[in-house]
């Protein structure tokens, strides 16, 4: 992972928030923004993956599953 530089600016009373979270999970505070830039970045994507499963459950034709169904059943007899 190719690290990047960046500049942020931040209101005063956040960046001592952010920094006593920091100290109390004894994390640096770049460690403590980045984690929680991930957080946000999975967030949106499990947002996103909803998003996309709703829309696949509202076309009954791309959801229908019954073509699996005798497949399904010959891998379960078998147990």
């Amino acid at each position: 992972m190719t690290a990047k530089t960046i500049s942020l600016r931040i209101p005063a009373s956040l960046h001592h928030k952010a920094t006593q979270m920091a100290q109390r999970r004894r994390v640096p505070l770049d460690r403590l923004f980045r984690k929680a830039l991930e957080a946000l970045q999975a967030q949106e994507e499990q947002t996103k993956l909803r998003q996309e499963f709703s829309l696949l459950g509202n076309d009954a034709d791309a959801a229908d599953v019954s073509f699996a169904f005798a497949a399904q059943s010959e891998i379960a007899n078998k147990s």
